[in-house]
């Protein structure tokens, strides 16, 4: 969890500035994961809130929060990486810190690469056989007279 004074919650504003262009399906795959999300981010920011600085309001720390999670899944759609990976690590979790984050992103970098290439290794085959006939061997013991 994040600190006041850390950037976990206003991650997403210099990320957020630039909308990333994206498919309506993923779009709406990710507003469909952020309500995943969003009743653990309402609790980390009412936490931070009531803690630190109660005059800041609830609903713009969550707009960042919102954002931070619509950057990182933009940013793991960019790498071409497995919507299921983004789903199954919880790349997209708002809750983590950047360093985090990045830790788990090239994580999931080098685990798309290493499949890449494991695919395209069990894709090189050994060529078939053309289908021939055998050739016929007579040997002194078949040859009929």
């Amino acid at each position: 969890m994040g600190t006041w004074g850390s950037d976990s919650l206003y991650s997403g504003l210099a990320h957020a500035a630039s909308p990333q262009p994206v498919s309506v399906k993923d779009q709406r795959r990710i507003d469909k994961r952020w309500l995943r999300w969003k009743p653990y981010a309402l609790m980390m920011v009412r936490r931070e809130v009531a803690l630190r600085e109660p005059s800041v309001k609830v609903e713009r720390l969550m707009t960042v929060q919102q954002q931070t999670h619509a950057s990182r899944c933009y940013q793991c759609l960019r790498s071409d990486i497995p919507w299921r990976t983004v789903v199954n690590r919880g790349l997209d979790d708002p809750r983590r810190t950047e360093d985090t984050f990045d830790r788990e992103f090239r994580n999931a970098v080098a685990l798309r690469t290493i499949n890449l290439e494991r695919s395209k290794r069990s894709r090189r085959r050994k060529p078939k056989p053309d289908n021939t006939p055998p050739a016929i061997i007579r040997s002194d013991r078949m040859s009929v007279l």
